[in-house]
């Protein structure tokens, strides 16, 4: 019985492993992100680690429609048309409205939230350019088209 938990174990933290090796870390691939257009918006979405979260990929939605996914440890962004936009999940109750401007960056940071009686669900907030900077560092850098779901 041990050792059929040990295979487990080693099985669930290979495929935990797996869902975050993608990509090069946030620092790393920063100095080749293409320059921004003056008509779009710039949206970093991003999760930081987090063992308990591991297995549990989140597909964020704008305005509804499949922006990326997200898995513990991992960031993506996406060039947007400028405007107010409702970010969201595909399970869940949250979402949040972000307006955004022409021209800049916004950074939404994923989590997931339990309550007082232990019920969970995935947030989504905006943070501060300076704090992303900081929590992305060591983040790898993930296609939004993980599950082929943006086209």
């Amino acid at each position: 019985m041990r050792r059929a938990t040990k295979h487990v174990l080693i099985l669930f933290a290979g495929l935990a492993l797996a869902g975050c090796g993608q990509g090069l870390p946030y620092y790393q691939a920063k100095p080749n992100f293409p320059k921004l257009a003056a008509d779009k918006s710039r949206v970093f979405v991003y999760r930081t680690g987090n063992v308990l979260a591991m297995m549990f990929p989140r597909v964020i939605l704008m305005d509804g429609k499949p922006f990326g996914d997200t898995f513990a440890g991992t960031s993506t962004y996406r060039d947007v048309p400028p405007g107010k936009h409702t970010f969201s999940f595909t399970s869940g109750k949250f979402s949040l409205d972000v307006g955004l401007r022409p021209g800049t960056e916004t950074f939404l940071h994923v989590t997931i939230h339990v309550d007082g009686e232990g019920i969970g669900d995935t947030i989504i907030e905006v943070v501060a350019k300076e704090t992303a900077a900081n929590d992305m560092h060591y983040t790898n850098m993930i296609e939004p088209k993980v599950r082929d779901l943006v086209k």
